[in-house]
């Protein structure tokens, strides 16, 4: 049963390996992007960056509401003993959208220019989205269950063997975008083999079927809340990652090439941080929430907001006084002029992860409406700030643009979570 519990050592114990997990998979990003703009020109990793953010647009729509949705009910099931029927109608469901999408990337290849992009690219890209989505599965079940070491360890191993096993391809089959997604794909996929084959118990997997039988009441209840999280899949990918497609067409590619390898590396230590201090706390609250444990959803708020807010005031400084030695150790020479954008990405990160755990809060109580709200003002704020600042000042006006739509949402989701928890929703 999972573990309904604010116990210091516990609480600690979980804390160490999420931070264990995300220091090392923050390590590995940096090193990673160092590593890949070195053997690779900015024009191609502007490209590759594109090509990324179809599959996670793709991901969003086709996938995370159903991960997400696994996330919220695991607490529920695990109560009453229902995680194999929690696992089984999540995993029915995603053996028919991630093959639609799959097929519609297969398909979509084949109607491409000539000339811009290799057949080759949408299959390697087909076959990455449905390995990353296994993953991300697997590693949602774990978390949910609070089994942060293995989700450190998974994380860990992850975050080494992409840049490596990259690069290797990289250098020995050149520096296309097929090769730099052959090797995630090598990367994601032979760590999911090897926890498959490995005597590791995954949630709600390996026992009797009669344990995982579909429940009608549980698949309605999965549909209801994730049938919101669709459009807003949409409208957090146009958050998210509309500016380098905005970038590209309005400056070009290269231009999307140093945005995108300023922005990874500044946004990694934010994300990463937030990601362990949510990943150990975002169950709890959860679980405090499905048991209406007012006491213990009031203390797990404030060590979450406390510790985030810190963490993020403390980065913004560090990269405003440090940001050319940053881009001196961890960005090739053509990369560098990015320096400028560097303090406008941290302050935006900065308010965007503040204002997840307001979303958190809302999805611990079901108002996934109430996150597309704040999603679809951002992504408004978003689309037009961008545009007007980067005709007005180039590059540098899609950064300045960051803490505007990112600290609208902060705004939005406050009140948003302050009114449904006086509504008593």
């Amino acid at each position: 049963m999972t573990n309904l519990s604010f116990a210091p050592k516990i609480i600690f114990r979980e804390g160490a390996w999420s931070a264990f997990g995300k220091i090392n998979t923050a390590l590995g990003a940096l090193i990673g992007v160092r590593l890949l703009t070195e053997f690779v020109p900015k024009e191609i990793y502007g490209k590759i960056i594109l090509l990324i953010g179809i599959a996670t647009l793709g991901s969003n729509l086709f996938a995370y509401p159903l991960i997400s949705a696994a996330q919220r009910f695991h607490p529920e099931m695990a109560l009453s003993g229902k995680v194999p029927q929690l696992r089984r109608t999540i995993v029915g469901i995603l053996k028919w959208t991630v093959g639609t999408l799959a097929s519609l990337i297969l398909l979509g290849g084949l109607f491409v220019r000539p000339g811009t992009i290799s057949y080759p690219v949408f299959v390697v890209l087909a076959a990455f989205i449905v390995v990353q989505v296994m993953r991300n599965l697997e590693v949602g079940f774990l978390t949910a269950a609070r089994r942060q070491k293995e989700a450190a360890i998974w994380d860990t191993v992850e975050a080494w063997a992409k840049p490596v096993i990259t690069v290797l391809l990289v250098t020995l089959l050149g520096a296309t975008p097929q090769s730099v997604l052959l090797g995630y794909f090598i990367a994601i996929g032979g760590i999911l083999l090897c926890f498959n084959l490995l005597p590791i118990q995954a949630e709600g997997k390996n026992l009797p079927k009669k344990h995982g039988e579909l429940d009608s009441k549980l698949l309605s209840n999965i549909r209801s809340y994730a049938i919101p999280l669709i459009p807003l899949a949409i409208v957090g990918w146009t958050i998210s990652l509309s500016d380098r497609y905005i970038i590209g067409g309005l400056l070009g590619m290269a231009d999307v090439g140093i945005y995108a390898a300023s922005y990874g590396l500044i946004s990694t230590p934010f994300l990463i941080t937030s990601s362990a201090v949510s990943q150990a706390l975002r169950p709890l609250y959860f679980q405090s929430v499905s048991t209406d444990n007012k006491s213990l959803e009031k203390k797990t708020f404030l060590v979450w907001f406390t510790t985030t807010s810190s963490v993020c005031l403390f980065g913004v400084i560090a990269v405003y006084y440090f940001r050319h030695w940053i881009a001196v150790c961890l960005l090739a020479r053509e990369y560098r002029s990015g320096t400028l954008l560097m303090p406008w990405i941290a302050a935006g990160i900065g308010f965007q992860v503040i204002s997840q755990i307001f979303e958190n809060i809302l999805f611990a109580y079901k108002r996934t409406s109430f996150v597309l709200l704040v999603h679809s003002v951002g992504a408004i704020i978003c689309v037009v700030s961008v545009v007007c600042l980067i005709s007005r000042f180039g590059l540098v006006g899609a950064a300045v643009a960051c803490p505007i739509y990112y600290s609208s949402m902060l705004i939005i989701s406050m009140f948003l979570t302050r009114f449904t928890r006086k509504a008593g929703y």
